[in-house]
């Protein structure tokens, strides 16, 4: 046994010695903090990022951090107006009321043309692609291959302000504005789904997917027809400030080694979603 005052030599030496590390290896990947990657997800974003529940976006900064050899810090980020204010409060500038703003930020949208209008931050490595699905109560609607339900008697409910309701209030002229009923988020229209009050949920597929959770066969999701101005394919990725090209490399072939070898398709199937790989076009399945 080591005696007690040569262990405290040795666990004082150790941490002097993982100082003189730790600032070199974030000095090299551009860090705020020594030895520290620090993570911005949503805050009450099922399946992706929960406090109480956790999520995809949670395991995956877990694993990031991992691979890189750091130790993670979770900043749980308040959605704001658009994800440009997202950006500027957790990435490049901070909040005006006051927080830390974080390394790396987890579910952007990597857009070349998005991205220009942001140039203070970097939108790169998609990690998955996410396409606008429908979730239907198979009891109700058997089978569903366009919207044509729900110009008769059945109602779909969407997320207020989102994608999904743009694209349904749009079509033809609105005239199924009397059948779409908005949530405030997704997972109180798919507790909707689940009491009865709707048919059917239109929104991202993993999201609908990570609700529904293991009841897919009672409450399935699935691609219909859509066409339209609005954007039913897309696919998420990582924010850095633009100003950290290392930090922007060594987060990129982290997470290429977490596609290849599959731990990425493991964190969905986790948390009951199925994994489409990104891929430079895509349509929906």
């Amino acid at each position: 046994m080591i005696p007690t005052r040569s262990a405290s030599w040795l666990l004082a030496t150790a941490f002097v010695v993982f100082g003189l590390l730790a600032a070199p290896i974030a000095k090299a990947m551009e860090l705020r903090k020594p030895g520290v990657l620090r993570v911005a997800v949503y805050n009450e974003f099922p399946p992706f990022s929960d406090r109480e529940s956790g999520g995809i976006d949670v395991d995956l900064a877990k694993a990031l951090a991992d691979k890189l050899g750091l130790k993670l810090d979770l900043a749980w980020a308040e959605a704001d107006e658009n994800v440009e204010d997202d950006l500027r409060n957790y990435i490049w500038k901070g909040h005006y009321m006051g927080n830390e703003i974080a390394d790396l930020m987890l579910h952007m949208p990597v857009d070349p043309v998005f991205n220009e209008r942001v140039k203070q931050v970097k939108l790169f490595a998609p990690y998955y692609a996410e396409n606008l699905m429908v979730a239907r109560d198979v009891k109700r609607i058997p089978k569903l291959e366009n919207l044509e339900p729900f110009f008769q008697n059945h109602d779909i409910g969407v997320e207020v302000a989102s994608g999904s309701d743009a694209f349904l209030m749009a079509l033809y002229a609105g005239r199924m504005q009397n059948h779409i009923k908005h949530y405030r988020n997704h997972t109180l229209a798919i507790e909707a789904l689940r009491k009865g009050e709707i048919s059917a949920v239109m929104g991202p597929r993993t999201e609908l997917e990570g609700l529904i959770g293991a009841d897919k066969d009672g409450y399935p999701v699935s691609a219909i027809e859509m066409t339209g101005p609005v954007q039913t394919f897309w696919q998420p990725g990582v924010a850095v400030k633009a100003d950290k090209p290392k930090l922007m490399d060594a987060v990129g072939k982290a997470i290429g080694e977490l596609i290849a070898s599959g731990e990425l398709a493991a964190l969905f199937a986790k948390h009951h979603a199925r994994y489409n790989p990104p891929r430079a076009e895509g349509t929906p399945h």
